[in-house]
């Protein structure tokens, strides 16, 4: 399993431009819960918060990708349900009224997930 990589990716030439930041002792605590949960260094935190605008930034997206893949995994057991409920029914000619629209419901939600997953993925 690769490591994960708590600080920024190596830039030839370095990083010539800082900032020096005053926060209170308040905001430090904040600023160190926030990055010791996306397990990154405060500095990649403010950086990646200021440059994202409305995107998550990367430490949320991976913690987001997990959960929708997580979504994605549990939805993929619904549907090999659904699978052998229509087994079933291809062998005894009893489909349940709401298959289809269970069916159809799964597939819409499954092709949700995929564009979000796909989105963040990028």
């Amino acid at each position: 399993m690769k490591r994960s990589r708590r600080r920024l990716p190596y830039i030839k030439g370095g990083r010539p431009v800082t900032y020096d930041v005053s926060v209170t002792v308040e905001e430090n605590a904040r600023l160190d819960v926030l990055a010791t949960e996306g397990r990154v260094t405060i500095q990649r935190l403010l950086v990646e918060s200021a440059l994202a605008g409305s995107r998550p930034t990367v430490t949320v997206g991976k913690d987001q990708l997990v959960a929708l893949m997580e979504i994605r995994r549990v939805l993929a057991g619904v549907a090999n349900n659904a699978n052998q409920i229509a087994r079933h029914a291809n062998t005894t000619s009893e489909v349940p009224a709401e298959f289809a629209a269970m069916i159809s419901e799964v597939r819409t939600l499954g092709a949700t997930i995929a564009s979000v997953v796909d989105r963040y993925a990028k």
